[in-house]
Parts: structure tokens; C-alpha cells; sequence
């Protein structure tokens, strides 16, 4: 006899069959049939009843392993799903030609977990390569659905018995099991119940045939009511039924009257009960709830990160409010696209959790580490391949190393023999135009042992792959490489971390990955081991193969939350659900067609006999019964939301799923969060921090006193009143006075970069930030370039060398270029040789105006490059002292010309080579800027009599400017010498035979000044005591800004200079406060 016990969620099915079990087992061996997912609670519930040890609590595959155990067939070696595909793609690539629909796309990597897929659905469905030939040649093989599946019977075909060569499918364990039932009386006497489902396929029905034939009872569990069986959300519970029905008429046995389960005994709440009764209808409303529901809520949110938020804000009220965190359950349609926000919110607030979904092995950075080896090996050593793998952790290297082997891969564009060649790497670390430091060759050092552990390694691989053929080969040769790196020692370091940690987690499943991996190669070696391959595709089959792991979770906790997917049955019997993303089109979730056979060919199948249960209708079905068996799942509140923005920033509106909610409740209000109280966004410490500073009133400042004088968060929360866009910021006086002990020493550039701007100077020389850009011959590069060149050729010039400017340029050229590069010229690009010939063409111009400079003036060059300091025979720079601080500004003067004069004194004019155009204004000194060269001479006229032996008079500065030529030309291009100009500009001492001792004519050839401007107020022209009234000036802005330095002030408030701001070209832009 079969009896099917009908009932909507709620009524008590389940606790039907445990009393009936109870009772049948005090005369009969029971058995209990349900889903896997089922299986532990309900053990865990017949253990409890006084008949429990004359009941069994069976899932289909245990079934199959009962029969096995008991008749034979245990012992046999099953295939893996990724070794299925694997079987697939060598099946369809050797009948390729033989295919007519398929055959074009037997090299496609995609079409092989389709056909492994499909030929699992036809299993399940008791459909056969012979049924598939039988309908191809009814329909036509020159039809194109029966040319398809005359294909596919031919691969199916050869499939099977490629795999039953050497395997057993586990996709027929269910028709061994029947096939064993038909021979053997295993129910024979027994009653069986089965519960807890929503369909079988056809070979679980065959199942239930015998067990129908075999058993005296049978009651079989339906979560509907028969009158309801053409509601949308139930129609799918209806074909089953009807399956059932003509199943157990079949199997020849009695169909006893129906059970019918009414009345809602699941649930604490009258609301909820109701809701359960009435929500699978989805035309009608019979009844509806008048009053406001105070245990159904329903929460709009702008998208899904603000979803989570008003869950978890609500769970925690919840849990406050004395429930468990283990009565709690999560539903969304689809986990997988909640993880990183779901979870990231529930750390936040301190939520424990257990995410029921498994996680895909190939996206491990242990796999990862695989692929990039393959990738790096496979194209030739990109740059972008090696930071791929050395980001995965196990290259071997620290994570500092990680980042400082990045950033020279990226600055100096390694790739190929970069990495392979012997030849060390000497590139500055910084990019061109940098002088080494010590620092500097110590991280050279560092790179050249990074490089050894990184790719020695990589090289043996990519050799050792070079002689192999086959997949076992390769398949050794990986195992090798990787226990030569030693991941399985770090695999099993990296879970007692996470263990030390408390993320048990994390630590269960890194555990898992070196025996995980094991297995795969043995199933990839077992199934193609002789199958030859390239490196490239034993990397896309061992992808295919991970592509089909993952590693299984379980719960870390006895008292956590469930996030689960909707797809499948809770259990636990949770107070609160939470159901999460009813949005349009994602819960329920959008149905539409996928796979190989569109729904017009599945019914033209359907018609001949071929019935695949995978139909569009049916799988509308069971999304609205997804949602409407979540939604009755809670015992005393269901909380609902969606949101009003998708990922991708679409509009969405409620679900269907929800309306029906709101009809069978016409009082119940839709609350949204952006709405919520700011008191009601209180919760845990971690997350209420992120609201101290943007709260008002009492709950503000309650909020900012326990912060403010939290020992974990105080000095978070200074730092957090700051707003990120504020102008004005300022280190501690604590962290000031570390930064800026006793006397300040330091260089002009650098504070006239704190005075352009705070904030850069800072990020740059304190932060010591680093521009990790690739490194480029720009405009920057350039002027280094022909300062270099410039500094060398004039001092060759003015030491009287004899020979051609030109030879000499570009000896002197090649040297710098040699230096920065470390290379020989000629094997730079070639549009770099061409603008360096360029560049050179501009350096000579300006020494022959320099020689010329030497023969007609008086001022002689008496220094090259000397260093003010307080090193060795340098110019001490000059005194810098205030009532608050005292500085000393070092630096490097280019030249220093000279000229004696009446009675013996010493005229003194400091030269700076710039390339492009300089105008030097004195207003700009009042302002803080172009006080470098002021500086310069001010400290030789303090302090430079020792060095020249005599009295010095500052005869000014001079700016001696070329202007560069343009960058962009094209190979080829020559460039116009008209386009190269040589200007100068500076400011001089007001008198008429010094100016002449430097210009004889006067003719604003070599300074700026013209005879006609002797008379004349002009503001490059002024007297003696105007230079030591200039000096006093420049004192008290050096100490004023010097002052603000040490007091540690940051602001981002850049000094706009002509128009031009220097925000333009900072390289602190991306990390701006203002910008």
C-alpha cells in the first residue's frame, strides 16, 4: 500500500512520520528515505524514539551503499566529475570528424562541461545513446535537432565506454541499485517512509518502484495541498505526484486515501501561520490580515551592502533581545554572490556565521600558484605573469619583498631575459636621474637574492617542460616543482596561523589543499595519463579538473548563524529568517533558457518519447516555491528585504514573491533603511565607530566620549575627526619632535617643497612615498640629462680642453647615459638614441656659447659643483638662526664664477643651469620660492674667505636656461636648431664695471642686462646694501617656514606660482586630501 501524506510547510509532516515511524517500528523494520541534507537531523530525531533501533535513516546514496554492502558491487573504483570532462574532451576530439553539429566546436573548453553535464541530466533522466539514435533517426539526421542528436549519441556512446573501461559513473550507481532490488526481496516486509522532497528523477522513481513493489507500507511525503495544484509555485510539487501516482500503478500496489495535513502547528506566530497557509497562491487572496504585523517586517535598502547592514543591525537587536544566534537563519537565492559583503558586514558586527557553501578550490592561491607558474613559463617570462605568482605567498619570498619585486618589475618593465639572463640587475630602484645611495645598493642586493629564489626555480620548470610529452610526465614535473618549493610545509604553517587567529575556518580548508591537490593529479594522471600534451594543455585540463573541486565547510560553532541558499531545505527549525535580495529577478531568480536543447527542441523530444525533466515551466516553479518555502520557514519572524540598486547601479523593484506579502498584509509598511534612526545604527563597537563623527546631539557626543577615551580606539579616533578633504592637518607635537629633533638640516629643494606645498613634502620625504610608475625619459629625465651633460661640458670647456665640443658632448653624453642606463648607447631604442643625438645637438649650442662666454668675459668659473656643508672643504652654509628654531640648509652649487676687482676684492656670482625658461622675480623670494641661488651666495659671502682668500662682494646669480627641444619626434625627424634657445635671466650687483666685467658690451648677450638699463630702476639690478637687506629677508623667511616644518604642519594647500599650480604635476595627486 502507498499512502502520500500531503501538507504545506508548517503543518506537521515530518512530526507525522517520526510518530507513525515509531509506531511501525514496534511491529516492522522501518526505513526512512530523505535528501542528504536531511540526513543528520533526522538521525539525530529517530535516535530519540523508543523504537530506534528497528529504524534506519537512508538517502539514496546510502541506499545504494546498503545494497552494495549486503548483495556486492562496494569495491569498485568510481570516476570523478573532473575526470568525466577530461574523458569528454579526449572522446570528442578524436570523433570530431565524424561529428556533424559538434564537430567545429570539439576544441572549445566550454562545450566539455556542457556534455559531461547533459550526459548526467540523460542518466538521471534513463535516457540512452540508443534512444538518442532512435529519435535521430525518426526526426532525420539531416534535421538539425537530429543531426544533434545523432552527435550526441555517438559521443555519449564512445564516452560510456571509455569510462566503463576503466571506471564505474557514479551516475549509474542509482541503476545498479535497482537492478539489485529487481533481483533480491530487500523492503520485503518493511514499512517505508519517505519525507522531505520535492522531486526525483527518473532513475530515483525506478527506486521507489521497487520499494513500492517490495515494502507492505509506503507513505511518501508532499509539501502542498491537492487543491492547489495548478498555483504557479506549486505546479512542479504536481507533476510529482502525478509521477508518483502512475509510478505505484505501475509497480502493481494500492494507493491508500490521501493524508491531508492542515493547520499551522510549526509556528509560535498567528501572523506567520497565516502567512503560511495563504502565500502559495498566487492569483487569488482569500483571506487577508488587516492588522499591522508586528512579526513580519519588510525592509527596503539602497543596495546589497545596505541589505546586509540592516540585517545584521536587526540580528543583533535580535540576539540582544535573547535569542540564539543558532535560531537564526540567512536566506538568499544564491550565496556565491553575497560572499565578501554578507560576511564581511557579519565580522563587523561581531555576528558568528556559517556560510553553507562550498568553496571552489581553483580560486586558492595555492591553485593560482600553479597557473601563473604555467603562465610565466608558457609566454616567455611577462612581468606581469611573475607578480602574479609571486602575490600567491609561496614563492618563496616575504610580503615586503612581494611588494618591493613588484614595483621593480613595473618600473623597469622586466620581461623575458631580464628574468632569465645572468646579467644582475642595476637599474636604480627609484627609476632614471637617481644617484645611488646606500639604501639603494642594499635593496639591489636584496632584488638580486629575490630574483634567484623567485625564478631559479620558474627556469627549471619552464626546461624540464620543454622534454616532456605526455600529461604523467607533466603531471611529475609539477609535483616536483612544488614540493621543491616546499607548499605543502607552507600549506600546513598558513592553517596553524589561521588557527592561532580563530578563523578554524579558513584553517579546515587550507588543511585540506595539499591532499585536494594530490587528488586531482591522480585523477588527471589516471584518466589522460598517456594522452600527449603541450605545457598550455596540461594546464587547461588540470584547470578543468580543479574547476570541478571544492572543499566542504562545517559548522566552527554550536551557536552561529546559517546563511543559506534557497535551493535548499533548512533545517534546525530557526525562530528568526532573515530572507535577503527579494528583489525582481534575483529571488526569485530570472528563469530563462541554458544548455544545449532550447525549450521548442526539448517539446519536440518530449512528443517522441524523450522526456527531460529540465523544463523552463517546471523550473519557474520551483523559484516561487523557493521563495514561499523560505518565506514559512521562521516559527516567530520573517524579516524581508531588497534593494532599490542593483551591483551594476539598475534600478530594481520588489519580487513577486513580495507583493504577494503585501497583499496578504495590506498594513505592513515598507521601512527603509536610508530612513533609520540614528540610534537604531548603534550596535557593535567596530561598526558604530564608522558613525562617532557624523552623529549629532546626546548620541554623538555619547559616542565620541567612549571613543575618545577608549585605550583601542582613541588614537584611531583622532585621527578619524579629520575629515579626508580637510586643508589644514598637523602631525602631533610628539610625532614632530621625533620627525624634526634639535637643529633642522636639510636641503633648499626640500623646503621650498614644503613651502609649494605641505602635504607633498610630507608624502614624499617623510612618508619617503615612492611614484612606482614605470619608469620613462620625461621632461623630468631630460633636464637631469642635460644638466648632467651641461655641468661636465662647461667645466671641460673652462679647464681649457682642447678638441671638438661636439666629440666631447657626446663622449661626455654616452658617459651619463651609460650611467643610467647600464647599457652600452647603441642598445638603447632607437627613438631614444634619436632624441639623445637631439638633446646633445642642444648641449652643444650651449657650450659653444659658453666657450665664447669664457673668451669675452672677465667672471672665471672657480668651482664646479661644490657642495655647501660642513663636509670636508665645502662652503659652510650660511647662519639660520631664530628664537624657535635654527636651520641649516645644505645643497650643491652648479658653478661659481669669479672676478677680482679693485683693491683686491673677491666678486662672487653663483651660476644654475636650467633647462626651459627661467625668470627670476624677486617677488617670488618674498613668497618663499627661488631662494636657493640667494642662499648660495649668501653663504659663500658669510663664509667664504677661508676657501678663496679675500674679501667677498656677492656679484648675483645667474640663470643660465636652455630651453629643451620637443620630446615626441619620430625617428627620422632632425629637429630645427632654431628651435633651441639659450636665455638667461638672475639679479645683479648695481654696479657698472662689475656688470661690464661680465658683459663687456652690455649688449644682453651673456646677462640680461643692457647698457640702456644702467639708469634705470630695474628689479635684477640692485646695490649692495639692497643684497644684505635681501639677505636679512631671506633669513626670516627660511626661519619662519622652517618653523612651521618643525611644527609638523601638513596642509594640502598648495602655493600657486604664475598660474600655475603644482598640483598639475605632483606625484602625491592620487593621494590628495584636496584633490
Amino acid at each position: 500500500m502507498i499512502g502520500i501524506v500531503y501538507g504545506k510547510s508548517g503543518t506537521g509532516k515530518s512530526e507525522w512520520v517520526f510518530h507513525e515511524m515509531n509506531k511501525a517500528a514496534s511491529k516492522h523494520r522501518v526505513f526512512l528515505l530523505v535528501p542528504d541534507r536531511e540526513a543528520v537531523m533526522a538521525e539525530s530525531r529517530a535516535a530519540a524514539l523508543p523504537n530506534a533501533g528497528n529504524i534506519d535513516v537512508l538517502t539514496f546514496g546510502r541506499l545504494c551503499n546498503y545494497l552494495f554492502r549486503t548483495y556486492g558491487g562496494l569495491c569498485v573504483d568510481y570516476i570523478g566529475k573532473g575526470a568525466k570532462k577530461l574523458i569528454m574532451r579526449n572522446v570528442m576530439r578524436a570523433i570530431a570528424p565524424m561529428l556533424k553539429e559538434y564537430g567545429a566546436s570539439a576544441e572549445s573548453l566550454g562545450i566539455y562541461e556542457k556534455m559531461a553535464a547533459l550526459r548526467t541530466v540523460f542518466y538521471q533522466d534513463q535516457i540512452f545513446p540508443r534512444d538518442l539514435d532512435k529519435t535521430s533517426m525518426a526526426l532525420g539526421v539531416e534535421t538539425p535537432l537530429g543531426a544533434k542528436l545523432s552527435d550526441l549519441a555517438l559521443i555519449f556512446a564512445a564516452f560510456d565506454a571509455e569510462v566503463s573501461s576503466r571506471w564505474e559513473d557514479p551516475d549509474g550507481m542509482l541503476s545498479r541499485a535497482e537492478k539489485l532490488l529487481s533481483e533480491h526481496d530487500f523492503f520485503a516486509g518493511s514499512v517505508v517512509f519517505v519525507d522531505s522532497f520535492t522531486s526525483f528523477s527518473a532513475q530515483q522513481m525506478e527506486i521507489l518502484a521497487h520499494i513500492m513493489h517490495g515494502a507492505n507500507d509506503v507513505f511518501i511525503t508532499l509539501p502542498y495541498l491537492p487543491e492547489e495544484r495548478n498555483e504557479a509555485s506549486v505546479r512542479f510539487l504536481a507533476g510529482t505526484d502525478d509521477r508518483l501516482r502512475r509510478t505505484a500503478e505501475r509497480a502493481g500496489v494500492r494507493e491508500a486515501d490521501s493524508i491531508v495535513l492542515r493547520g499551522a502547528k510549526r509556528y509560535e506566530s498567528e501572523e506567520l501561520a497565516f502567512l503560511a497557509t495563504e502565500i502559495s497562491a498566487q492569483t487569488t487572496v482569500s483571506a487577508v490580515w488587516e492588522a499591522e504585523p508586528q512579526d513580519i517586517t519588510l525592509v527596503r535598502a539602497a543596495n546589497v551592502f545596505a541589505e546586509a547592514e540592516a540585517a545584521a543591525l536587526d540580528i543583533c537587536r535580535a540576539v540582544r533581545g535573547g535569542l540564539r544566534y543558532r535560531d537564526i537563519a540567512v536566506v538568499v537565492r544564491d550565496p556565491a554572490s553575497y560572499e565578501g559583503i554578507l560576511d564581511a558586514v557579519f565580522r563587523k558586527y561581531e555576528i558568528p556565521y556559517f556560510l553553507s557553501s562550498r568553496k571552489e578550490i581553483s580560486e586558492k592561491p595555492f591553485v593560482k600558484l600553479i597557473f601563473s607558474a604555467f603562465s610565466v613559463t608558457e609566454r616567455g617570462f611577462r612581468g606581469e605573469d611573475v607578480i602574479s605568482y609571486i602575490k600567491t605567498g609561496f614563492s618563496g619570498i616575504s610580503t615586503e619583498d612581494v611588494s618591493l619585486f613588484e614595483n621593480y618589475i613595473i618600473k623597469w618593465h622586466l620581461r623575458g631575459k631580464l628574468f632569465t639572463s645572468d646579467e644582475p640587475w642595476n637599474m636604480h630602484p627609484r627609476g632614471y636621474g637617481f644617484s645611488f645611495s646606500e639604501e639603494d645598493y642594499g635593496i639591489l642586493s636584496r632584488l638580486a637574492e629575490m630574483k634567484m629564489t623567485v625564478i631559479e626555480p620558474l627556469k627549471s620548470f619552464f626546461a624540464a617542460n620543454r622534454t616532456a610529452k605526455n600529461v604523467r610526465e607533466r603531471a611529475t614535473l609539477l609535483f616536483d616543482f612544488l614540493s621543491g618549493l616546499s607548499v605543502s610545509e607552507k600549506l600546513t604553517a598558513k592553517a596553524e596561523e589561521a588557527k592561532a587567529r580563530g578563523d578554524m575556518a579558513l584553517a579546515m580548508e587550507t588543511v585540506q589543499l595539499w591532499n585536494v591537490f594530490c587528488e586531482t593529479l591522480d585523477q588527471l594522471v589516471v584518466s589522460s595519463g598517456e594522452t600527449e600534451a603541450t605545457a598550455q594543455e596540461f594546464s587547461q585540463m588540470l584547470m578543468m579538473l580543479f574547476l570541478e573541486t571544492d572543499i566542504g565547510k562545517i559548522p566552527t560553532s554550536v551557536d552561529e548563524v546559517l546563511i543559506s541558499s534557497a535551493a535548499q531545505t533548512l533545517t534546525g527549525g530557526h525562530k528568526y529568517v532573515y530572507l535577503i535580495g527579494a528583489a525582481e529577478g534575483v529571488f526569485p531568480q530570472k528563469v530563462s533558457e541554458d544548455g544545449l536543447f532550447s525549450e521548442h527542441e526539448k517539446t519536440a523530444l518530449a512528443t517522441m518519447g524523450v522526456e527531460l525533466s529540465d523544463r523552463l515551466e517546471r523550473r519557474v516553479s520551483e523559484e516561487l516555491y523557493f521563495f514561499y518555502r523560505a518565506a514559512t520557514m521562521p516559527s516567530k519572524r520573517l524579516y524581508v528585504s531588497f534593494s532599490h540598486y542593483s551591483l551594476s547601479g539598475a534600478e530594481q523593484r520588489e519580487s513577486v514573491g513580495v507583493k504577494r506579502i503585501c497583499k496578504l498584509f495590506p498594513s505592513l509598511a515598507v521601512r527603509d533603511f536610508e530612513l533609520s534612526a540614528p540610534i537604531d545604527l548603534v550596535e557593535s563597537r567596530v561598526a558604530s565607530f564608522e558613525h562617532a563623527t557624523s552623529f549629532s546631539g546626546n548620541l554623538g557626543r555619547a559616542l565620541r566620549e567612549y571613543y575618545e577615551n577608549h585605550p583601542e580606539y582613541a588614537e584611531k579616533f583622532k585621527y578619524m575627526q579629520m575629515p579626508l578633504g580637510a586643508e589644514k592637518t598637523t602631525l602631533s607635537s610628539e610625532n614632530a619632535k621625533i620627525l624634526f629633533p634639535g637643529k633642522l638640516t636639510t636641503s633648499y629643494t626640500r623646503l621650498e617643497k614644503f613651502i609649494k606645498c605641505r602635504f607633498a613634502y610630507f608624502c614624499e620625504y617623510e612618508l619617503k612615498l615612492r611614484d612606482d610608475s614605470p619608469a620613462s625619459f620625461g621632461a623630468v629625465d631630460i633636464g637631469s640629462f642635460m644638466h648632467g651633460v651641461l655641468e661636465k661640458t662647461v667645466r671641460w670647456i673652462a679647464e681649457g680642453s682642447e678638441g671638438d665640443i661636439a666629440e666631447g658632448v657626446k663622449c661626455i653624453a654616452g658617459e651619463y647615459l651609460e650611467a643610467i642606463f647600464h647599457r652600452d648607447v647603441e642598445k638603447l631604442p632607437k627613438r631614444l638614441q634619436h632624441l639623445f643625438a637631439y638633446l646633445c645637438k642642444s648641449a652643444e649650442i650651449f657650450a659653444r656659447r659658453m666657450k665664447e662666454e669664457f673668451e669675452e668675459s672677465s667672471f672665471r668659473p672657480c668651482d664646479f659643483e661644490l657642495s655647501v656643508s660642513r663636509d670636508g672643504n665645502a662652503i659652510v652654509p650660511m647662519r639660520l638662526v631664530g628664537e624657535d628654531v635654527s636651520v641649516e640648509l645644505r645643497g650643491k652649487i652648479d658653478r661659481v664664477d669669479m672676478y677680482e676687482g679693485e683693491g683686491g676684492k673677491l666678486y662672487i656670482r653663483v651660476v644654475d643651469y636650467k633647462t626651459g625658461e627661467k625668470t627670476f622675480d624677486i617677488k617670488n623670494v618674498r613668497l618663499g620660492l627661488d631662494m636657493q641661488m640667494l642662499l648660495y651666495l649668501f653663504s659663500i659671502w658669510e663664509n667664504g674667505e677661508k676657501r678663496y682668500h679675500g674679501e667677498i662682494v656677492p656679484a648675483g646669480v645667474l640663470y643660465a636656461g636652455i630651453k629643451p627641444p620637443q620630446v615626441d619626434l619620430a625617428v627620422g625627424e632632425n629637429g630645427n636648431e632654431d628651435d633651441i634657445s639659450v636665455k638667461s635671466s638672475g639679479l645683479f650687483l648695481k654696479d657698472e664695471a662689475i656688470l661690464r666685467a661680465m658683459d663687456p658690451e652690455l649688449s644682453g648677450k651673456w646677462i640680461p642686462v643692457k647698457e640702456s638699463d644702467l639708469g634705470k630702476d630695474k628689479p635684477n639690478l640692485v646695490g649692495l646694501d639692497a643684497f644684505l637687506s635681501l639677505k636679512e629677508e631671506v633669513s626670516e623667511t627660511v626661519l619662519r617656514y622652517a618653523a612651521e616644518l618643525k611644527a609638523g604642519k601638513a596642509y594640502a594647500r598648495p602655493m600657486t606660482q604664475g598660474g600655475t599650480s603644482p598640483c598639475e604635476y605632483c606625484r602625491m595627486r592620487a593621494i590628495c586630501r584636496i584633490r
